[in-house]
């Protein structure tokens, strides 16, 4: 791949008391280089955001800018030269990447003042990335203390970012998305792998996603299969289709189910209020959890209930239930039965050991 020659490098230093004594000054760079289909790019920065917006042109324009501060001029000059941006392309690969010297960390690890998030101590510097490309791009970029930003885009996009926030409009899939405290917030998306810890995760629509999460707060709206791993995290799901995997000290308050959930709940709660009439199957494993379902009135399923120590309230009518003892020293049972007329098109099964359980 040949580079279009549009490399751009300017320097401005004005005097701008933005603290007492302070001095600011300016770099910035820009430079566009040809991406037809296969096209890689791959964004690698600290201290600033991104911003990724689509055109229908085959090629890509990346922008940097740097705004660095500082209390005096010769610190300035120290810290101003110490950073770089490096844009270049090897084969189908473009890469854009935030280079530090030495003299130029040390000097922001002492003044402890990445962004305008961090608490001012005299000297900060921001780097920020104004990039355009077409929707059909593979996006690869890792940040740190900074946001991102991304347009549309139907290729698939790998995301490391902590001490930032994440938003994006419509994607295709999303092969990585790394989140450390920071919000996240996507109109809709095909596929998506997070793992993510102490954040929070908006989605508003999506057909697949696999989290793996700590103390995490999730906001989804529509909802085809979720495969999770939680750890005392916070879901609120408005319409869910499938539902499987483990957590532990996690809650769940879920609108709608549509079709079948299979989880290992260890600690925590679930309150499904309203189970489809056309549902299949929900298999719940527990321990120490409490376990809500309201089930749409049309519905007719069988079900199967084995606790231990637990409290049972079943749905008041048309129910048919049979309870027997299975360990008396241990408070063991297991109730079955079948809840509605004509042929049972769901199934409930669940495995309690402690924790209230209530059906309507």
């Amino acid at each position: 791949m040949r580079s279009i020659p549009t490399l751009v490098v300017c320097f401005l230093f004005p005097f701008l008391p933005l603290a007492a004594q302070n001095e600011s000054a300016n770099r910035s760079f820009e430079k566009t280089l040809p991406a037809g289909r296969g096209t890689k790019l791959e964004i690698v920065n600290r201290y600033g955001d991104i911003y990724i917006t689509k055109w229908d042109r085959e090629s890509a324009l990346i922008k940097a800018e740097i705004e660095a501060f500082a209390p005096d001029r010769e610190k300035l000059d120290k810290l101003i030269s110490g950073i770089d941006v490096s844009i270049t392309e090897k084969g189908s690969l473009i890469r854009a990447e935030t280079v530090f010297e030495r003299e130029a960390t040390v000097l922001l690890e002492t003044f402890k003042s990445f962004t305008e998030k961090i608490i001012d101590y005299g000297s900060k510097v921001k780097i920020s990335y104004y990039i355009t490309v077409p929707e059909y791009i593979d996006i690869d970029i890792r940040n740190q203390f900074g946001d991102i930003t991304v347009d549309d885009n139907s290729g698939t996009l790998s995301i490391d970012l902590s001490n930032g926030n994440f938003r994006a409009n419509s994607l295709n899939r999303i092969a990585d998305l790394k989140l450390n405290l920071g919000d996240a917030e996507i109109g809709s998306l095909k596929s998506a792998r997070i793992i993510t810890s102490f954040s929070g995760i908006k989605v508003n629509s999506c057909d697949e996603l696999e989290l793996k999460s700590t103390s995490t707060k999730f906001d989804l709206g529509k909802a085809g299969m979720v495969e999770l791993e939680s750890r005392r995290d916070k879901f609120f799901i408005d319409d869910i289709s499938t539902l499987k995997g483990v957590s532990w000290f996690s809650e769940y308050s879920i609108a709608r189910l549509s079709k079948e959930a299979d989880l290992d709940l260890k600690s925590g709660n679930i309150n499904i209020k309203r189970v489809s009439g056309s549902f299949k199957n929900i298999v719940l494993k527990s321990a120490y959890t409490d376990i809500e379902a309201d089930f749409d009135p049309s519905a007719s399923w069988d079900f199967e209930i084995r606790h231990v120590n637990s409290s049972v309230v079943l749905p008041g009518r048309n129910t048919r239930s049979r309870e027997e003892l299975v360990n008396e020293k241990r408070k063991e049972y297991i109730i079955t039965g079948k809840k509605g007329s004509g042929d049972s098109r769901g199934r409930l099964m669940i495995e309690a050991n402690r924790g209230n359980i209530r059906l309507n």
